[in-house]
């Protein structure tokens, strides 16, 4: 078995994610410095004015049905949101597959949707 190396590792923003990227990382055995641009909870901090909501849209997976088909325009545009290194796509495939598959339909995506509100897990 391989031995971990450790990292510095640099997370700028210290809201909710920022903080709990830094946690995950220190247990993980890193070095983190955590950059915040002004005082934690000021008007200048990552977490600013959101007061933990919790956005009713961020329930939906972001794969939806179609999506598959949009896939090669988004690779094509080398300054858009997809990019891949193609070298890590073996590794990276089944995520991906599993992700295409969670939007593949209406009723899945509905499911899932549903899934988030209630907590409880659904069937494939």
């Amino acid at each position: 078995m391989a031995e971990k190396t450790s990292k510095h590792i640099v997370v700028i923003g210290g809201g909710i994610v920022g903080v709990t990227a830094c946690r995950a990382l220190l247990m993980d055995g890193h070095r983190v410095t955590l950059v915040e641009p002004g005082t934690p909870g000021g008007t200048q901090a990552a977490s600013f004015g959101n007061a933990a909501f919790l956005s009713p849209a961020s329930i939906l997976p972001m794969s939806m049905p179609g999506l598959w088909r949009q896939v090669p325009g988004y690779l094509a545009d080398r300054k858009g949101a997809l990019t891949i290194r193609w070298r890590h796509l073996p590794r990276l495939l089944p995520w991906l597959l599993k992700f295409l598959d969670a939007g593949r339909t209406p009723a899945k995506v509905e499911r899932t949707a549903a899934a988030h509100v209630t907590g409880k897990r659904t069937r494939r």
